[in-house]
């Protein structure tokens, strides 16, 4: 977050790259119209959870086919 502060003096809007939701934002309190967005490379938690959750379900799909992953 301190890299996003140096590169973005007027503040930065945090999104999800999966999804596009809003992830938080440099101050709250802060107007938001000279703000820059940002889409992060690391997905949110809901998103994070999504993929753990499609990872094991392949995994449980691989196992039932006999076949190793």
């Amino acid at each position: 977050m301190n890299q996003l502060t140096k590169i973005y003096p007027e503040g930065w809007l945090l999104y999800c790259p999966d999804c596009f939701d809003y992830i938080t934002q440099s101050d709250p309190q802060n107007d938001s119209r000279r703000k820059s967005v940002v889409v992060d490379g690391e997905p949110c938690k809901k998103c994070k959870a999504r993929h753990a959750e499609e990872i094991l379900e392949a995994q449980q799909l691989l196992g039932r086919l006999g076949t190793k992953p």
